[in-house]
């Protein structure tokens, strides 16, 4: 229950950014919302704005959405017996009925709003918190590797690499393994004296972060303790864009790497999951439990911009085609897209609540059950 009562405290917040951004486009644009959700099923509690908007927050907290004027339903597909019969003063109030930059606009707030959420939440956290980084020094070293018969030490602090200043130990890794021969000179801090030796990198397998085998240069020294760099305004802005950069790129990688079978489905995670997490953050702290905040308000935004019917980016998708081809597309052909989608949807919800429950032991703890 507690992990439960984490979720919704942690994801809330995130769905509301989303949905509010579409709300927001829509009515600067003049299309009415009928409905704005926090949750899907059952309206717990409901309340109507000034503008007749019915706001609601449903049983199930997996989600939300908005409905518009002209929405045959919560995936937004147009309902054409409706659209048909409209006034004009009617389908000026349609989302159906305003124009295709419009429209896009409309549909691409709510990936703008997690963007953005999470891009302002980077930029507290550096202020706030500074950047954290991985001090160079040294705090263990392996038995016969290239660092220990050089001479390198526990608590030397390395400063450069070939000439090269470093300022965090991811720094290091990158230099070492752009030498193609693995031969480097690391120049470093003992007892407030700097000095220098040359060194050869062994050359080992690893893994990266997709859990694909990679080759990699390692000198056998580790890292474990963390500095927090105070920076101004100008430089949290910068760190901050940069990040939300690096992790859309790792993002996009993760997709395609999946899609092309070379990382397996059992990387995604689902609800279970997230709320396990939500329960871990909600003892870190404060900035940890908005650090991830931000990460999930851009896995959502990000998730969100894919080209898969139902989805923000399906529907971005379609507007380009009909920028393109200069009309709609046919009615039939988006029915049958939408289903495509809704199956895709349902596919890859199924997976990640089967790898929660796999993760959790959940089959392992039946089977004593039934022995």
């Amino acid at each position: 229950m507690t992990a439960l009562f984490w979720f919704i405290v942690f994801i809330t917040p995130i769905v509301f950014i989303h949905e509010l951004g579409h709300f927001l486009f829509a009515r600067l644009f003049g299309v009415k919302v009928e409905v704005f959700s926090i949750g899907f099923g059952k309206p717990l509690i409901t309340w109507k704005d000034s503008k007749d908007t019915k706001w609601q927050i449903a049983v199930i907290p997996l989600g939300g959405y908005v409905k518009m004027y002209g929405d045959e339903n919560v995936a937004s597909v147009p309902d054409q017996k409706k659209l048909k019969t409209m006034s004009e003063e009617e389908r000026q109030s349609s989302v159906h009925n305003k124009k295709l930059w419009q429209k896009s606009l409309i549909v691409f707030g709510g990936p703008f709003a997690n963007y953005l959420l999470t891009f302002l939440l980077f930029v507290v956290i550096s202020i706030f918190s500074g950047v954290k980084e991985i001090k160079p020094e040294i705090t263990k070293i392996m038995e016969h590797s290239s660092a220990e018969v050089a001479g390198l030490k526990v608590g030397d602090f390395i400063v450069d690499i070939n000439g090269e200043k470093i300022n965090s130990a991811f720094d290091i890794s990158n230099k070492i393994n752009a030498s193609p021969s693995g031969d480097v000179t690391v120049g470093f801090i003992r007892n407030n004296s700097y000095s220098s030796v040359k060194l050869t990198a062994n050359e080992a397998k690893g893994k990266n972060i997709f859990g694909e085998a990679k080759k990699m240069r390692l000198i056998g020294v580790t890292f474990e303790k963390y500095s927090s760099r105070d920076v101004n305004f100008a430089e949290a802005v910068k760190s901050s864009f940069l990040q939300v950069l690096d992790y859309t790129y790792l993002f996009l990688k993760f997709i395609g790497k999946v899609v092309s079978l070379k990382v397996g489905t059992d990387s995604i995670g689902g609800p279970i999951k997230i709320a396990k997490l939500s329960e871990d953050m909600s003892n870190q702290g404060v900035f940890a439990a908005l650090y991830f905040i931000a990460i999930i308000s851009l896995n959502l935004g990000f998730m969100n911009l894919l080209p898969i019917p139902m989805l923000d980016g399906g529907h971005l998708f379609f507007y380009a085609i009909e920028g393109i081809i200069r009309k709609p597309i046919n009615y039939k052909i988006q029915e049958l897209c939408f289903k495509i989608g809704f199956a895709i949807l349902i596919m890859i919800m199924f997976t990640a609540f089967w790898n929660d429950l796999k993760e959790m032991e959940f089959f392992t703890k039946i089977k004593l059950l039934l022995s």
